[in-house]
């Protein structure tokens, strides 16, 4: 598959500290024609499909320091930069480290809104701009703080989205963003699941050493005691899997 310019922005959502669950890894999977890079820290969720052009099946659970440490200047190679499962190709050479025994979540079971779409509402925003919302937010309140976050007032595709931020001061913040300008004035649809994830459960040949294991359940909504549970390593790990927020 060939590897985004944007790994480096992936490999972020991953959490190379979680010893539980394999976060420090980039799920890598293609059936020779979709490839897809999947990250998660066990709070946040990326996942990334594209057409591949490699013909080469695999699925691999790669560590996402190594995966995204090729220089910049080696995705402007003719090839890009490549990885067949094990390897780097193109534009860069040299092997992966890749994670054989540890456990994945099932992120798909995330993806709810493919089962449940009604009561969603779609909106389209500039990712710099709330990036520059998000970061003042962040700035405001630390991680301990109880009321930390950005709260999101969204009413349609159309409308202005509002937005506030209590900070751990007493400062109050309100925030604007206006939607990007659609074309159709149609209302932004998610994406379907992409044939990836289905060519996975197929199990295509695969190039990868990876052992096939049962994903994990899902980390990132767990509550203190759904994470006790799960430490136990339960027969059953469905007995693990915890609410959808």
């Amino acid at each position: 598959m060939k590897i985004p310019a944007f790994i480096k922005q992936l490999a972020k959502c991953c959490d190379p500290e979680q010893g539980r669950y394999a976060l420090g890894c980039i799920k890598c999977v293609s059936d020779g024609t979709t490839a897809s890079m999947t990250a998660t820290d066990g709070r946040i969720l990326a996942s990334v499909h594209w057409k591949d052009d490699d013909g080469i099946a695999l699925d691999s659970l790669a560590d996402a320091k190594e995966l995204s440490s090729p220089p910049v200047k080696a995705f402007s190679h003719p090839l890009g930069v490549r990885f067949d499962g094990d390897e780097f190709r193109g534009g860069v050479s040299g092997s992966v480290t890749l994670n054989t025994s540890g456990r994945f979540p099932d992120c798909e079971k995330v993806m709810t809104i493919h089962d449940s779409p009604k009561g969603y509402v779609s909106v389209n925003l500039d990712a710099a701009l709330l990036g520059k919302l998000c970061a003042l937010s962040h700035a405001m309140n630390d991680d301990r703080y109880k009321h930390k976050g950005i709260t999101l007032f969204v009413k349609d595709s159309q409308s202005c989205v509002f937005a506030s931020t209590l900070g751990e001061d007493g400062h109050v913040a309100r925030f604007a963003i206006m939607p990007l300008a659609a074309d159709d004035e149609a209302a932004p649809t998610f994406p379907p699941r992409p044939g990836a994830v289905q060519a996975a459960k197929a199990e295509p040949v695969t190039r990868s050493r990876r052992k096939a294991t049962k994903p994990a359940p899902v980390p990132e909504l767990m509550d203190d005691e759904q994470v006790a549970v799960a430490v136990a390593e339960p027969d059953d790990w469905s007995v693990c899997l915890p609410p959808i927020c």
